[in-house]
């Protein structure tokens, strides 16, 4: 975890069970770089991080959200605004952060958008920006069933066909006095 969160001062990391762990951080700086810097990810899975509650019960936790980074692969380059990046992601759930790659348009081959996204609830497989579908993928949830539309389990094994699948979609219209983020 140091390493990922690229941290100078020692961390305490307190093993509560059932898979959640407490972190003690001796600098404020750090803490606040490590809650608000994510998402974040270790071999390819998500390490869900939140703000401490003192009522939390590590047995009888459910996790109903999480923030994960989405794609929006080729996406058109004078589209790489920021108003129109959080529009955009605002359709799949709270947009928590743009990538810095994304927000300066250094790298063109996709956008990439931290979300909120409510695990229970069907998760978006197409948007429409000004009448085009635009694909959306989901970075590190290997678990995604898009015949049910939630994160969870495979399709494979939920029963439903790709043909059952039904595209859900919401819309993107891009005004004209937008400005071009370059």
């Amino acid at each position: 975890m140091k390493t990922l969160w690229q941290v100078k001062y020692e961390l305490d990391p307190v093993d509560l069970g059932n898979d959640f762990y407490m972190v003690r951080f001796y600098s404020k700086a750090e803490y606040k770089k490590v809650l608000t810097g994510g998402p974040w990810i270790i071999m390819g899975h998500y390490l869900m991080v939140q703000k401490w509650r003192p009522d939390f019960q590590p047995r009888t936790a459910h996790i109903s959200s999480m923030v994960a980074w989405v794609h929006f692969p080729n996406l058109p380059i004078d589209l790489f605004n920021l108003e129109v990046l959080y529009q955009l992601g605002s359709l799949i759930g709270k947009v928590v952060r743009v990538d810095k790659n994304t927000e300066h348009s250094i790298r063109g081959k996709f956008a990439r958008i931290g979300i909120e996204i409510e695990l229970a609830k069907p998760l978006l497989q197409l948007v429409c920006i000004n009448g085009q579908p635009q694909v959306v993928e989901y970075e590190g949830l290997h678990l995604i069933c898009f015949g049910f539309g939630t994160y969870g389990h495979r399709q494979e094994t939920s029963g439903r066909g790709q043909d059952q699948t039904k595209e859900k979609q919401g819309t993107v219209e891009r005004s004209s006095h937008d400005n071009n983020a370059q």
